[in-house]
């Protein structure tokens, strides 16, 4: 099966496989941005009253956690199942050792879209500030895990146990192993390695 990055640049909407520079740079773009989320709302916490810090504690916690569970949703049903998101995905899955990842104004926008926006629309600021945060810390959290599971040799014993379960996601004709950063979801949704099934697509 061919790469859909075989296609000329002009038939794909953007760039979906970037030089060195342009992937690390968007790998610390996410870090540093999440930093300076958390930082930012330290800062706005400090004038807060006390029921909003602690409030802003717990929704960052939820956020964090909930990050986890978009993580494996929009893994297990957007890029597997979702043209053409599944086509660019497979790209990934062919070469898995390529600097494949959609570009950063479109993963921002998206972001901002679809989180951002409703939090800042429909919630206290503290709140969605705070709940935003956490999902954008746990997406630059997935964006760097995903990294070392698949570009670098490591020691750490956690970090060892996700590129074995990343490894079985990637074996072919498995439905299995979506989550990155936790196998919590996978485990939820009996997609775990004892719950395999054949890939429909």
């Amino acid at each position: 099966m061919n790469s859909s990055l075989d296609k000329p640049w002009w038939q794909l909407p953007f760039k979906l496989e970037h030089g060195r520079l342009a992937y690390f740079a968007d790998l610390w773009f996410y870090a540093l941005a999440s930093v300076g989320w958390v930082l930012g709302l330290v800062v706005m916490a400090w004038s807060w009253p006390t029921a909003w810090q602690v409030g802003s504690l717990l929704a960052f916690a939820m956020g964090l956690l909930s990050w986890s569970l978009l993580e494996y949703g929009i893994h297990r049903f957007v890029f597997h199942g979702v043209q053409p998101f599944q086509r660019w995905h497979q790209a990934h899955h062919d070469r898995p050792r390529a600097f494949i990842a959609s570009p950063t104004w479109v993963s921002v926008g998206i972001f901002l879209g679809v989180v951002v926006w409703p939090a800042y629309r429909w919630t206290p600021i503290w709140l969605g500030l705070s709940l935003s945060g956490g999902i954008f810390a746990g997406s630059a959290a997935y964006s760097w895990v995903h990294h070392y599971v698949h570009q670098h040799r490591t020691q750490s014993a956690w970090m060892m146990s996700c590129k074995v379960w990343h490894a079985l996601h990637h074996r072919p004709a498995l439905e299995i192993c979506y989550g990155v950063t936790s196998p919590l979801w996978d485990k939820v949704f009996k997609t775990t390695w004892d719950g395999q099934k054949s890939r429909s697509g």
